[in-house]
């Protein structure tokens, strides 16, 4: 999520002039930039909990299904911060 923010700074910002760019920049394949963009497309609730999840002491930390459950059923009244839209399934 941090990385997908960072991405997006940069290209509002007219550092890079392209995705294909900001893939070369990053290190990251174009198949691997997409999903990494499309986090900046969730909704703001569901981007905190992202960034709120505890820090990795060793390896990698792999997000599990109730983790981001719970990301998901965080909203009231069934307002998902859409706009009306139905949720999506993480």
């Amino acid at each position: 999520m941090a990385l997908a923010i960072h991405f997006e700074g940069l290209l509002e910002r007219s550092v890079v002039k392209d995705m294909a760019e900001l893939a070369r920049l990053g290190h990251v394949t174009r198949a691997r930039r997409t999903p990494i963009m499309n986090l900046c497309l969730l909704a703001h609730h569901i981007q905190e909990a992202l960034l709120d999840l505890p820090k990795t002491k060793q390896g990698r930390h792999w997000l599990q299904f109730r983790t981001s459950n719970r990301c998901r059923s965080s909203s009231v009244g069934g307002d998902n911060g859409r706009g009306g839209r139905p949720e999506a399934r993480l």
